[in-house]
């Protein structure tokens, strides 16, 4: 549960039993039998209801209280780790540059690079052909919300090991440690040490949050491959807004997408022109900017002359939008 959807919940419980609280009191007020009966079944609705929500609230907030404990020894033993010089790694090879860039609540499904029956990803389209790019037919997230899969994806923790994430190296200390220059650029991250994820990005050499869907993380990559060095190794990840909800937001206000379909294609899609237009259309538009992005990204890379020696690309998780 996010914490908007936590508030939520709360102010949802707090309304509905002020309501009824209402309603009972002024039953008694009118004193009548049936209004005084009708007035104790609500009393006893909103004890039990109360009763309930406490227990929840209560659940809540001991999670909370454990994540934020979590949050705070991953930071300590990430620092500790980086002061000790703990990490053993080393490579024997020097001018590598690696980038990874991570995608948001991207569905396979809706890839025209997966046989999806809209052109979403026109860039990825044309990298099918190609011998030098590896499309993955069975890759799986390791969990259905973005921070504990990435905490699965960059660090030595996993869904099989078992191992606490905060007590995980993560791939960028290892980089680092590696001696490579590591680079993050997010459009997710909030104040630096609220969630293990910036702590992770952070740890970088060089750590950039930029506002979503506006440029500015291409702008970032362009900065960084200009002044990259290529004699030495580079690590760049770049953490987008991907397709996250709420849809329409996850584009510029000026980027719009015509999707040619036919009734055929829709199936009962095609009987719900509010679930295309609200959904369906400003959800596939996202993942369409994104292949856009990556297309930019591919674009700026060629111009620098900086030619990655690896370059993956993976959503954190996917997202069913019916």
């Amino acid at each position: 549960m996010t914490l908007r959807e936590l508030q939520c919940f709360v102010l949802r419980q707090y309304l509905q039993s002020h309501l009824f609280l209402r309603y009972a009191l002024m039953c008694l007020f009118r004193n009548q039998k049936k209004n005084t009966a009708i007035a104790l079944a609500v009393l006893i609705v909103v004890f039990f209801s109360n009763l309930q929500f406490q227990t929840i609230t209560n659940s809540i907030d001991e999670g909370y209280k454990v994540y934020n404990t979590n949050v705070k020894e991953f930071a300590r033993l990430t620092s500790e780790r980086k002061s000790n010089s703990s990490i053993d790694a080393h490579v024997n090879y020097k001018g590598s540059t690696f980038v990874i860039v991570i995608g948001e609540s991207q569905n396979r499904d809706h890839l025209s690079s997966y046989g999806y029956f809209r052109e979403t990803t026109p860039f990825f389209d044309q990298q099918l052909s190609k011998l030098n790019w590896l499309f993955f037919d069975r890759a799986y997230s390791s969990y259905v919300h973005t921070t504990p899969s990435l905490m699965h994806a960059l660090t030595s923790s996993n869904q099989y090991n078992g191992q606490d994430y905060y007590k995980a190296t993560s791939l960028v200390e290892v980089f680092n440690a590696a001696g490579f220059n590591t680079y993050w650029i997010d459009e997710q991250a909030r104040a630096v040490g609220d969630n293990p994820l910036n702590i992770i990005g952070s740890a970088s050499k060089y750590f950039k949050v930029v506002p979503p869907n506006n440029g500015e993380l291409v702008n970032q990559y362009k900065k960084v491959l200009n002044g990259l060095d290529t004699q030495e190794n580079n690590l760049i990840v770049l953490h987008l807004m991907g397709s996250h909800f709420d849809y329409k937001t996850r584009v510029p206000k000026d980027y719009s997408v015509k999707f040619n379909d036919t009734v055929e294609e829709l199936g009962d899609y095609a009987k719900d022109q509010e679930f295309i237009n609200n959904i369906l259309d400003p959800y596939d538009t996202s993942i369409h900017y994104t292949d856009n992005i990556l297309n930019q990204l591919s674009k700026a890379a060629k111009k620098a002359s900086v030619i990655p020696d690896l370059f993956v690309y993976f959503s954190d998780h996917g997202e069913r939008c019916v």
